[in-house]
């Protein structure tokens, strides 16, 4: 409405949530959000567990926005030793992403257990080198090797780039297991702990 002085009268906003509510995309979200919308993170993990790729990532980030150490730190812990290696290697990247170094003894040993799944060592792998656990070095060096998966040979590779400081000085390749024993062999000394 105007006036005859030419002054609005100001409609009052509803805001944008209400407009926002009343698109088609946000009845989607929310059917699709609904079930994630829990602070529980054993809740959530098990959802993660059961869910398709996509809606893991979507999990996943939800863990990550409502993680709380004091809370979750002993839950992601025991998931280590859980059955699922969804589950296990969620619980390594959730830790890593949180900068949870009182983690660091339990993935070593974690690490050192040859009987975890591929998608696990893969994850152990990338938290040595985001940790610097220069102590998991002999166990990477291991996980080089043609017997291991592609991914898990190719983050143990990256990892030990990062913990070594080698560089290019080892090349990726089916002999990198070699490779990298005999550059351990000549420079474990001068690789500072």
């Amino acid at each position: 409405f105007q006036a005859e002085d030419g002054i609005r009268d100001v409609e009052r906003s509803r805001g944008l949530g209400d407009v926002y509510k009343r698109q088609a995309g946000y009845c989607a979200y929310r059917g699709f959000a609904a079930d994630i919308e829990s602070q529980d993170i054993g809740v959530l993990m098990r959802r993660h567990r059961e869910a398709s790729p996509a809606r893991q990532l979507v999990i996943k980030r939800r863990i990550l926005a409502v993680y709380q150490d004091d809370r979750d730190y002993e839950r992601m812990v025991e998931s280590l030793d859980g059955p699922s290696p969804v589950s296990q290697a969620l619980a390594i990247e959730v830790l890593v992403a949180k900068g949870e170094h009182k983690a660091v003894p339990k993935l070593v040993e974690t690490l050192d257990d040859r009987e975890r799944a591929d998608i696990v060592k893969e994850r152990l792998a990338e938290a040595m080198a985001r940790f610097r656990i220069r102590e998991a070095i002999p166990r990477l060096i291991q996980l080089t090797d043609v017997s291991e998966q592609l991914a898990v040979r190719t983050a143990a590779h990256d990892a030990l780039q990062a913990l070594t400081g080698a560089g290019g000085a080892v090349k990726f390749s089916d002999a990198a297991r070699e490779h990298w024993s005999l550059w351990w062999r000549d420079h474990h000394t001068s690789v500072r702990r």
